[in-house]
């Protein structure tokens, strides 16, 4: 038994030109039981490629269980806390993913760091 619970992150760095984005990236993984408690995701240059920007958090490759592209809105910048998330409390060991699958003209600019903040299972 875990004597004091203690909050838990995941903490990942995105750009417009991060390899394997468009297929997702597996930026850690939450233990069985664990129970996201948020996430926030922080966009410091606005993703500007010609049609769409969609950056998503997942529990699988390009899935959006954590957090969707339109609360996300990687065209805009700013601090942006989701809630989609908060109902992910997976049983068994859950990858976290984050993707970007932009559409249109090529984007040549876009940062962000996704934080998801959970409590493991005691």
């Amino acid at each position: 038994m875990i004597e004091h619970q203690v909050v838990h992150y995941l903490r990942y760095n995105l750009a417009y030109n991060t390899v394997g984005a468009s297929a997702g990236v597996q930026i850690g993984t939450i233990p069985g039981g664990a129970q996201i408690v948020d996430c926030v995701v922080n966009v410091q240059t606005g993703f500007n490629a010609g049609t769409t920007n969609p950056v998503t958090v997942g529990t699988t490759a390009t899935g959006e269980e954590i957090a969707t592209a339109a609360n996300i809105a990687a065209g805009t910048t700013g601090g942006k806390r989701m809630t989609t998330g908060l109902a992910v409390q997976p049983a068994a060991d859950q990858p976290v993913y984050v993707s970007y699958i932009p559409t249109g003209t090529a984007a040549t600019a876009g940062a962000l760091t996704v934080c998801v903040a959970y409590v493991p299972n005691q």
